[in-house]
């Protein structure tokens, strides 16, 4: 076949099977409506998918004129993913999942991510792979045969040759895909995890409509992600986005990135339950003292909100000062990219509306010329808790174009 048809057909498979992913379920004239391609070509590419078994025929779609046409879905258990979240507040979450995120099985383990003495860089990257083996041989035969890909999300920078960069966790261009690739022989792919919700995000966008979106990640650290003509910036070195060490406080307390007065200081998750904890030490919250029976080490973003609501001005106090530092950030970023859409996620803003009411407000007023503006700002549709999802779309992505056009 000539090359650049064989690569207009590849691109075509590819398409449709995106579109029936994203859609859900989608007849044939559905598809042909929507990618142009003739209702003849489209039967064609079909036929081919289903072959594969990377789409089935699922029910009839009832137009209600002439032959009801069948609809057809993604093959979500065509095969298997491992997800993997790092995350330093909470256990190493790994979870075995259909190609769309349906969970199957999860385990937690507790591992150290910070390289210190008794955890060099060898012992903390044999202990990842350890513990993802132990996972994958756990499952059953049938099961582990049909894992195609491992995926993990990570709060640090993934550099342009997949090495990985944190500061907080000492980690100096740490090559974990190659290491995991290597010793398991499994097609393996991370992200940083504000870029991974991101992705996830911007299938629920219309593309047509918003063309610059502005992602904005608050949970233990800060992260923003820009879509541009529905293209990631990743910037000359792969850290575009590393919003959580703009300085909004030139005489602030130091970071330690080094800079001081960070965005990630007053917003990060992590430092806002550490400032809610030296209240309780100081005696300054019986209510958040009482919620979390005088164990600071229990307290999350969840009690100081209950804590709020119960009354707790110093709580109340904290929280709005997170916000007006949200809003402040906010109005940066809509100055400096003009954003169709703007999207939040965290907890900080998804538990109760206090701190991203603050945030919107404060913006709207430091925001430039806001009367020529109709500023789009949400709150994401991820919650933390289906990370899982996110982890997947992100994998399936990489691995569409294999699983569209292998024979």
């Amino acid at each position: 076949m000539n090359p650049s048809i064989l690569n207009e057909k590849l691109n075509n498979l590819r398409t449709i099977a995106e579109l029936i992913i994203r859609k859900g379920s989608l007849s044939r004239p559905d598809l042909a409506r929507l990618t142009g391609l003739s209702p003849a070509t489209v039967t064609n590419l079909t036929k081919e998918l289903l072959k594969k078994r990377v789409i089935v025929e699922k029910g009839k779609l009832d137009s209600g004129l002439g032959r009801k046409a069948k609809l057809l879905e993604f093959n979500s258990r065509y095969g298997y993913f491992v997800n993997v979240n790092l995350d330093p507040s909470l256990p190493t979450s790994i979870y075995l999942s259909d190609l769309l995120g349906g969970v199957i099985e999860k385990e937690k383990k507790y591992i150290t991510l910070k390289i210190i003495a008794d955890n060099s860089e060898e012992a903390l990257v044999s202990n990842i792979i350890d513990t993802i083996k132990k996972f994958i041989d756990s499952q059953d035969s049938v099961i582990r045969k049909k894992i195609i890909a491992i995926g993990i999300s990570i709060p640090a920078v993934v550099n342009l040759d997949e090495t990985i960069y944190s500061p907080l966790f000492k980690w100096y261009n740490i090559p974990l895909k190659a290491s995991i690739e290597n010793a398991l022989s499994i097609p393996t792919f991370l992200e940083n995890i504000a870029r991974i919700k991101a992705i996830y995000e911007m299938n629920f966008i219309d593309r047509t409509v918003d063309k610059n979106v502005i992602y904005l990640a608050l949970s233990p650290g800060i992260g923003m992600v820009n879509f541009y003509d529905s293209k990631l910036i990743k910037g000359k070195h792969s850290i575009a986005g590393e919003i959580g060490h703009m300085s909004l406080n030139i005489l602030g307390e130091e970071c330690y990135c080094g800079n001081k007065g960070c965005f990630e200081l007053y917003c990060g998750e992590s430092n806002i339950i550490k400032s809610a904890m030296a209240l309780i030490t100081e005696n300054q919250s019986p209510i958040l003292s009482d919620i979390v029976r005088n164990s600071p080490e229990d307290i999350d973003i969840k009690a100081l909100f209950q804590a709020q609501q119960m009354g707790d001005m110093k709580v109340h106090k904290l929280l709005e000062e997170a916000g007006k530092y949200l809003g402040l950030a906010l109005a940066n970023v809509v100055n400096c990219f003009d954003p169709d859409r703007l999207i939040v996620s965290g907890d900080l803003i998804g538990e109760s509306n206090l701190v991203y009411d603050c945030a919107v407000e404060e913006m709207r007023k430091r925001v430039f010329d806001i009367l020529s503006r109709n500023i789009d700002i949400e709150k994401a549709r991820l919650k933390s808790s289906d990370i899982v999802k996110a982890i997947a779309n992100f994998i399936l992505g990489k691995m569409l174009d294999d699983i569209a056009t292998t024979k």
